[in-house]
Formats: structure tokens, sequence, C-alpha cells
């Protein structure tokens, strides 16, 4: 109700009225932003406070561009990107995804051509801005309340380049339409805030604090099944669904007293299997089996495997996972 009313005030009366602009702006996105707050403070996940970060960039960017364009276009750049990198980091990448991110390049790309076929500068612009699009349409979409809302987005900033090519900007129902439109994709953004969703993808920089943490704490482990594969063959910015660690059944108590501070709890255990599955908001699930650890290396199963500490790019003393060659 606010937004229709602050809309009218100042499509209607007061559109040079730079101190309606500041208040009815500001107000509008603190709203968003404070509900998006709690909602995120009640249910936190890594997604979701990254998220409050896209939406402060947001009203920043709406806020500054009523002094400058350019400043107000470098905060939406920003928020677009910290909402991309906030997608990437809690998003399992697959091959739908990379599928998905070309179709819609080739999808925007044509529109554009489309729209702008005899401006060379313009088409360049915005094919840029469709990339970054693209990429939010195809992380988002794993996620459908997240799709949903980049595409309420890029449809505002269609309706937004359809106005600039063809009408004039002074338009009272395209500009309320664009902003409307707009307001609908922050508040989609802000309501899934709400939702309790758990971390569904583990990341390098995810095994890199754990690894820190742990050699830190003088607590002997290495890494197995995939996290190890992919550490021995160096592939560094690798994501699995959850990671895999031995660790020396003498430093159990140490592990048990040192995760809880990375925000881990225990929601399985296989007794049977000496196998504990422990869960963080922030870093994802941690499959953990408490071992025989020897000066060769750590027994799983029957076989013993050697453990070598493999290079990391963010970790000088190495990262440690079982060796390619066995004993």
């Amino acid at each position: 109700m606010f937004f229709i009313i602050y809309s009218i005030l100042l499509y209607r009366f007061g559109r040079q009225c730079i101190p309606l602009r500041i208040v009815g702006t500001t107000v509008i996105n603190f709203c968003f932003i404070f509900f998006a707050y709690i909602g995120a403070t009640k249910n936190r996940s890594l997604r979701n406070k990254m998220l409050i970060g896209a939406l402060i960039l947001y009203a920043l960017g709406d806020i500054s561009a009523i002094f400058s364009v350019i400043l107000g276009g470098i905060f939406y750049l920003s928020g677009h990107l910290l909402l991309i990198y906030s997608l990437y980091v809690t998003t399992l990448i697959t091959k739908k995804h990379v599928v998905c991110f070309f179709a819609f390049v080739l999808l925007l790309a044509t529109i554009l051509i489309i729209l702008f076929n005899d401006d060379l500068k313009s088409f360049s612009i915005y094919f840029l801005y469709s990339i970054i699009l693209s990429l939010k349409f195809a992380l988002a979409i794993s996620y459908p309340k997240y799709f949903i809302a980049s595409l309420i987005f890029a449809l505002s900033d269609i309706v937004g380049v359809i106005r600039l090519a063809y009408f004039d900007d002074s338009i009272f129902i395209f500009n309320v339409f664009t902003l409307a439109v707009y307001y609908a994709g922050i508040a989609l953004y802000t309501l899934n805030a709400y939702d309790y969703e758990r971390k569904p993808v583990v990341t390098w920089r995810n095994m890199t604090v754990l690894s820190r943490n742990l050699i830190d704490k003088d607590i002997r482990f290495c890494f197995t099944h995939g996290w190890g594969k992919d550490i021995a063959n160096g592939k560094y910015l690798a994501m699995h669904s959850d990671a895999y660690i031995a660790v020396d059944r003498n430093d159990k108590d140490k592990l048990e007293k040192h995760l809880p501070k990375m925000e881990y709890k225990v929601v399985d255990c296989f007794d049977g299997c000496n196998l504990y599955v422990y869960y963080s908001e922030l870093f994802g699930y941690l499959n953990v089996s408490f071992r025989e650890f020897t000066d060769n290396g750590v027994i799983l199963g029957k076989k013993e495997y050697k453990i070598k500490n493999y290079r990391s790019l963010f970790l000088k003393a190495g990262i440690p996972a079982i060796a390619k060659n066995k004993t």
C-alpha cells in the first residue's frame, strides 16, 4: 500500500521532488531488508545470510540512483554479483545448470538483437547484463522460488529496456509497472528468507576452513571418498553434496569438543560402521569415521592406506587425503 501511494505521488506530482524520492525509496527498501533479516536470523543458512547482503546492495542502488545513475548501477551490479556468488557456493553445479546458462544467453541475445539491431553500443551493454541474468537463472533453477524471483527481476529489466527503446521515459504506466514488478521480485526474495533450507553443497572453501581448524587443534585426520580423490587430483574448485573424513580414534574427544564451535551438530550415527553424520548450516554435511591411524597411514576396513599432505591454494601446510597408491 505504501508503495502504491508513493508511486502515485512520485510520478503524478513530484518526480523532481528529491526529498520525496529519498524518503519513499528508503522506507520501502528498509521494510524489505528488516523483515528479511528477521527471517534470516530465525533460520540461519549461508545462502540466507548472503541474500541479505544482496538486498542491502540493491537498496543502496535504489537510493544512490536518485543522485547518480552510475553509482546506482555500480551498487546494482554488486548486488547481482553477490547474488550469483551466493547461489554458486550453495548450489551443486550440474550439466543442467551449464545447459540452462547457454540457453538463456542465446534467448536473451536474440531478444536484444531484435530490440537493438541498429545500436551496437546499447546491444553490447545489455548483452553483458543478460549474461549476468543468465547466470542467475541457471544457478537458481535448482531452487524454484529463487528461480521465479529471478524471472520477475528479469521481467522488470526487460520492461525497462523496452520503455527506453520505444517509449518516452515519462509515461506513467510504464514507470509504475516497472517498479511494481521490481519490488515484487524483492518481496519474493524476502519471503524466501523465511524458508529453512539446508545447505546442499560443500565447497573447497568450506573444506579449507575445516582443515585449518583441525590442524590448529592437532587433530589427526584425512579426507576420503569424493573429496579425498579431488584433493589428490588437484581439483581445487570441486563441489560435493557432503564430505567424508577419517579421524584418529584417539582424537575423538577433541573433535567432538571442537566441531560444535563450527556449528556442526550430529544428525545421524551408524555405530556398526563407526560413522557419524554432522551438519552445519554454514558448512553443510560432514561424515566422520573414527579409525586407527598408524605411522604409515590409516586403516580403513582391512586395508591400510597411505596419507599424503596435498598442496592447497589456501592452506600452506597442505590438506591430508588418502594417497592414490596403497600398501
